[in-house]
This record gives structure tokens, C-alpha cells and sequence, in this order.
């Protein structure tokens, strides 16, 4: 739902410098993309806030995370939603 909070936990043995969110809904349909924002009270989280309201009950959240070299490592899990 439009204004939901998704948190990701991102550890580096460098540092995270970005984290990015994608959610797909029925048949890969994008519902929205966006950056994360880093919790200033704790450094290894970043919070996503949802946008859109998904017209769907099952969603493919791919979380990808960059730290300073480059490197980007992706996540992908996917839910049902009520």
C-alpha cells in the first residue's frame, strides 16, 4: 500500500553507498521503483517507502545494493499481500 515502509538490512565489509527497490506485480508488471534512504539511527538499515498502491495480492520485491567499489549484489523475494 502507498506509504508502507520496507526495511532492508545491507552490510558490506566496505561500505553501502545505495540501495535500490523494485516491485513487479502480476506478470512482471512494474508498481514502482525508487531508492532506499539509510536509518540515521542505524547505519546498516535503509528504508523504503512504497509510492503506488499494488492493484495485486502477490508482489516481486528485487532489492539491489551498491557498495563504494561498484559492486552491486540483488535480492529477490516475492509476497503476498492482503
Amino acid at each position: 500500500m502507498k506509504g508502507d515502509k520496507i526495511k532492508i538490512t545491507a552490510i558490506d565489509d566496505v561500505v553501502v553507498k545505495e540501495v535500490g527497490v523494485v516491485i513487479l506485480g502480476d506478470e512482471n508488471k512494474l508498481i514502482e521503483k525508487g531508492k532506499a534512504v539509510q536509518d540515521e539511527k542505524n547505519k546498516l538499515n535503509w528504508i523504503y517507502t512504497s509510492t503506488a498502491s499494488a492493484n495485486t495480492h502477490h508482489v516481486k520485491v528485487i532489492v539491489d545494493a551498491a557498495d563504494l567499489p561498484g559492486h552491486i549484489t540483488e535480492v529477490v523475494e516475492e509476497k503476498e499481500i492482503s
